[in-house]
């Protein structure tokens, strides 16, 4: 059985306090400067911490250590999602979207974007490596992204 753990980051330390007003936990890996990430227990806080936070934020849920569904908001609004380990999602009952993540150009753009109103510029290839390559646990494809798009300071080595 895999881990099941929710994740929220934000860019603002101000908006850390926000994170950890409801109930979130520290993350205690090191994160990119000037970013800040809480471990979550449930999900049904997020829509409430999100809302309150500005600028740039994500959120990721990983469920039973499979798949991840990931969301990067601007403002509390959402500006992209996916999942990690996508073909696993499907087994969930999640919704797929019609074209796989790691094909859509469209989200990379997106993806791309949301990072660059954090300062961060992101090499298109490794985006959509990040995002379709499967890794077991889902943790590791999470931290993976996390270091593509420039939250954590470089790419984590995959658990074996």
């Amino acid at each position: 059985m895999g881990t099941w753990s929710g994740y929220l980051a934000c860019r603002r330390p101000a908006d850390a306090a926000v994170l950890l007003g409801h109930g979130a936990e520290a993350w205690t890996p090191e994160t990119a400067p000037g970013w800040s990430i809480a471990e979550v227990a449930l999900r049904d806080f997020e829509a409430d911490a999100i809302e309150e936070t500005a600028g740039p934020a994500l959120t990721a849920i990983v469920c039973d250590g499979d798949f991840a569904d990931v969301i990067g908001t601007l403002d509390g609004e959402p500006c992209w999602r996916l999942y990690l380990n996508e073909a696993n999602a499907g087994a969930y009952e999640a919704p797929l979207p019609a074209v796989p993540s790691a094909d859509n150009k469209a989200l990379h753009a997106q993806m791309a974007l949301w990072a660059s109103k954090a300062g961060v510029q992101v090499d298109p290839e490794a985006l959509r490596e990040a995002i379709a390559t499967h890794r077991d646990p889902a943790d590791d494809a999470l931290l993976t992204l996390l270091a593509v798009l420039g939250l954590i300071p470089s790419p984590a080595a995959p658990r074996s």
